[in-house]
């Protein structure tokens, strides 16, 4: 009589190979995660942009950051997934985590030179 059922080595070599396959694929799964999340945000960054824009240009504003934020808080707008915080610079919207403002993109008077 043969007992039709696995043995524990068998188990073990299943289990095993599931454990290595998941220890792979794991890792891939977090960056096209992460990379999602960041596409989201620039996405959302640019609509966002765009919205802004023409409501200054509506409503006649000039840009300031108290418009800015305001503008932000009376909409409800949720922009990044990890909660990053905005900024309009450059006339670009800017996420801290996403896309941060580059200090070598920042235009500075002091680095003109006097003639």
């Amino acid at each position: 009589m043969r007992n039709k059922g696995f043995t524990l080595i068998e188990i073990l070599v299943v289990i095993a190979f599931i454990v290595i396959v998941s220890a792979i694929v794991f890792p891939k799964f977090v960056g096209y995660t992460e990379a999602a999340k960041e596409q989201v945000c620039n996405s959302n960054c640019k609509t966002i942009e765009g919205v802004y824009n023409e409501y200054l240009e509506i409503e006649k504003l000039e840009h300031s950051e108290a418009i800015f934020n305001q503008y932000i808080i009376d909409n409800g707008y949720d922009i990044c997934p990890e909660q990053g915080v905005l900024t309009y610079e450059f006339n670009e919207v800017h996420c801290s985590i996403h896309n941060p403002i580059i200090e070598d993109e920042k235009e500075d008077d002091e680095s003109v030179p006097f003639l």
